[in-house]
């Protein structure tokens, strides 16, 4: 808990820095944004004042000439005197017409930016029309470095954000790391208090059982009926203890070839006891050919037979079916256990490998678990869904045997020697 704390503030620390870097990046875009409004605004202040001239320049003079030196940005004037001279001007005729005030434009024109302003002006007495071409760029030297300024204040709030970013997601994954280790701790000490009681609960347990069965064995017909169901009972508790050692400290596996047939037999003298009576149908196919697999046959018949019995269990007292088969991958078998039972609901199948969960009313919660570490102390690995068409699918993945018949690579198929 104290972990947790430490990883929990420094990642409330780095959300409370980052907002700053955000709020200082939104006004240096706005502020970059604006940048361009004030260029418009001093480009059109610089028309105005250039129309301004216009009225008191003489008829005779050059207005570009003339106010070239005084302004340097101006790049053209045109000067339309009646509203006939600006027949062919659009733009010009609008504003003789009275139906713009002004009219502002820009285009590019000889790899310049233009800023164009059509605007009206008074010259003895007369209404003109003034088409006026500033350069932009001769604008850009009051705002550079409030540009640059503008820039770098967004380059250094990005950075920033990045940072931020970078240290949430770190303290993030510290948090997770943490969640993850206290966790692998937790299971540990499940593990080990698991094979403790285990192993102080198997040996009284045994001597109960041995009393029992003397006891079966001495007494009449109506006493040993009465003792069945504690043998039962004691063997369904065997059971527990077996699922708690496995848990607690799951056995070395010895590694040797076995073929499919020889570990498929071995199921298949488990089903009675699986059915209990059940009307369940339970199918082991066998392969047409010969397929090798690299295991320890008791390790995975304990994990197929754990497969079936949930298989079995889901089905319930309803007739239904069990298959299990067995089909040869590069590299790998693919023992696949399908029912046609109900399925898992989705709330549940991302937890049916979590230790101690389970939806039966007398179930342990470790079946499954205990089946994955096996698979994964057998080098392969183990998957559970549900199927489209109804049911669940259980892959059981396990290694195959590194001796292959000549020819058979090719093929794909694995056969022992």
């Amino acid at each position: 808990m104290v972990r947790g704390k430490q990883t929990i503030l420094p990642l409330a620390l780095v959300l409370a820095a980052s907002v700053l870097p955000a709020l200082l990046l939104l006004s240096s875009l706005r502020t970059l944004a604006s940048l361009g409004e004030v260029r418009a605004d001093l480009l059109r202040s610089r028309a105005a004042g250039v129309a301004a001239r216009l009225e008191t320049l003489p008829a005779e003079a050059d207005p570009l000439e003339t106010l070239a030196g005084e302004e340097p940005a101006l790049y053209d004037v045109r000067i339309y005197e009646t509203p006939a001279a600006a027949a062919a001007d659009a733009e010009a005729a609008a504003i003789f017409d009275g139906r713009e005030l002004f009219r502002v434009s820009r285009l590019g024109m000889e790899g310049r930016r233009i800023f164009r302003v059509y605007v009206p002006f008074h010259r003895l007495g007369t209404t003109m029309v003034a088409r006026i071409d500033l350069d932009e760029a001769s604008a850009d030297a009051f705002l550079t470095h409030a540009r640059h300024n503008v820039v770098a204040a967004t380059v250094a709030s990005g950075a920033l954000i990045l940072l931020a970013a970078y240290g949430i997601w770190s303290a993030k994954r510290r948090l997770e790391l943490e969640r993850k280790q206290l966790q692998l701790e937790h299971l540990a000490h499940l593990g080990r208090m698991s094979a403790v009681l285990a192993h102080e609960i198997r040996n009284p347990l045994g001597t109960v059982k041995g009393f029992v069965q003397l006891a079966q064995e001495r007494a009449g017909e109506e006493v040993r009926s009465l003792l069945d169901p504690v043998l039962g009972e004691v063997r369904r508790l065997e059971a527990l203890v077996q699922e708690l050692l496995l848990y607690g400290r799951a056995p070395a596996p010895i590694l040797r070839d076995v073929a499919w047939q020889q570990l498929a037999e071995a199921v298949r003298t488990a089903v009675a006891e699986i059915q209990d009576g059940r009307p369940v149908r339970i199918t082991v196919h066998n392969l047409a050919d010969e397929v090798c697999l690299r295991t320890d046959p008791d390790l995975a018949r304990h994990v197929l037979v754990n497969l079936i019995r949930n298989a079995v269990e889901a089905i319930g007292d309803r007739p239904g079916s069990v298959t299990v088969t067995c089909v040869a991958r590069p590299g790998r078998a693919v023992i696949s256990v399908v029912d046609d039972g109900p399925g898992i609901p989705e709330e549940s199948l991302a937890r049916v490998f979590q230790s101690f969960y389970t939806t039966k009313s007398s179930g342990t919660g470790l079946g499954l678990p205990i089946a994955r570490k096996l698979a994964e102390a057998l080098g392969g690995s183990l998957e559970i869904e549900n199927r489209a068409e109804g049911g669940v699918e259980a892959r059981f993945s396990v290694p195959l045997a590194t001796g292959i018949s000549e020819g058979s690579e090719a093929n794909g198929e694995h056969t022992c020697h």
